[in-house]
């Protein structure tokens, strides 16, 4: 006779996140039956089975995705199956593919299940959507006006800083956190005013720039945590110190009529 996932015991598969992304979360319960998976890299997915009768032998196979220039090597995952004939296994879900299990009754039987896709996604870096009060162009600014950012940041797992960066000349770097609450969280939204008074003096530069974090942190795999920034990691947004400058928010009205104006 055939072997089959009896309905005594229906198939349970559990997918894992590494301890970063489940940090401060309840994990995702088990998903039922044999269907497409989806997991961020560096998860674990434990597969809970329970055939009816018991075979002699059973197989978990995982087949990579291929690309057009290789074959995947096709890996086979030793399977132990209890005496009541359950199955408890775990493997890494180290890149997208598809799981085939299949068992083979005492009768040489052999049973084929539906084959299993699994999509692994990798942790992207922080997004910010969302930015005002820098910009690309250099502007002006009075040494006693305060420049105030504003921002949203999101993360497909979390956000855990959101500060705004800022240096005069070329002087050290020096953070202010924006106050956003909550996190770390998968959007942060916040606010920072940098006051200029006896910060700057007449003919230097300020340069500004937001740094987004997230928590992205897996050793083992010499992954770190990932920042984006705004602008881009090497550009900074300038401001020339000049006591006759205009207003900041006058400035900002200017330029959103322009851009009125342009389209």
């Amino acid at each position: 006779s055939g072997v089959r996932v009896g309905p005594e015991s229906t198939a349970h598969v559990t997918v894992t996140p590494p301890a970063y992304a489940l940090a401060g979360r309840e994990p995702d319960p088990p998903i039922e039956g044999l269907g497409e998976l989806t997991a961020l890299e560096h998860s674990t997915i434990t597969f809970d089975l329970r055939f009816v009768p018991r075979p002699a032998i059973a197989t978990l196979e995982f087949t990579p995705q291929g690309t057009a220039d290789a074959r995947p090597a096709r890996e086979r995952i030793p399977v132990r199956v209890a005496d009541d004939g359950s199955v408890k296994i775990t493997v890494p879900a180290k890149a997208s593919g598809t799981f085939a299990l299949s068992a083979e009754g005492a009768r040489g039987v052999k049973s084929e299940f539906p084959t299993q896709p699994l999509y692994v996604r990798k942790d992207e870096a922080p997004k910010l959507p969302r930015v005002t009060g820098l910009g690309d162009k250099p502007r002006q600014v009075r040494p006693t006006e305060k420049i105030v950012v504003e921002a949203t940041a999101t993360d497909d797992v979390a956000v855990t800083r959101l500060v705004l960066e800022w240096k005069v000349d070329d002087g050290p770097v020096k953070e202010l956190p924006l106050s956003a609450r909550g996190l770390p969280a998968p959007q942060a939204e916040g606010k920072a005013v940098l006051s200029l008074t006896d910060k700057v003096k007449v003919g230097q530069r300020v340069s500004c720039r937001l740094a987004a974090t997230d928590n992205r942190d897996l050793p083992e795999a010499g992954l770190k945590p990932q920042t984006t920034y705004f602008p881009d990691r090497d550009q900074w947004a300038e401001f020339a110190v000049d006591a006759r400058a205009d207003p900041l928010a006058e400035q900002d009205i200017r330029g959103r009529q322009a851009e009125i104006d342009a389209r």
